[in-house]
């Protein structure tokens, strides 16, 4: 039985936030920020030292970057993505 990609987001998000952010490879997957850079070496350095250190140090910092994903209800995401397909089809004749 394969797991939607929506599913393991769930499953991510219930587990320790700061630990999965201490990992690379966490951090170099589809459920982080594996999909966000061509170059995944941009997820060190200062994109890293930036926005991934914060994360990990700073007590409450991580719950409220997870806040809105964990309360999400992500059948929005599926209606946003027909929505916005109709709406340009209709506008830029996409297709034609």
């Amino acid at each position: 039985m394969s797991r939607s990609p929506i599913r393991l987001r769930r499953v991510a998000l219930s587990l320790p936030q700061r630990q999965l952010l201490k990992s690379s490879a966490f951090r170099r997957s589809s459920l982080a920020f594996g999909g966000c850079f061509h170059d995944l070496t941009h997820l060190e350095g200062d994109f890293h030292k930036l926005f991934i250190e914060p994360l990990i140090v700073a007590d409450g910092r991580i719950d409220g970057a997870v806040r809105f994903p964990r309360r999400m209800k992500f059948t929005r995401l599926d209606e946003f993505k027909t929505s916005v397909s109709s709406w340009r089809s209709r506008h830029f004749n996409l297709g034609s």
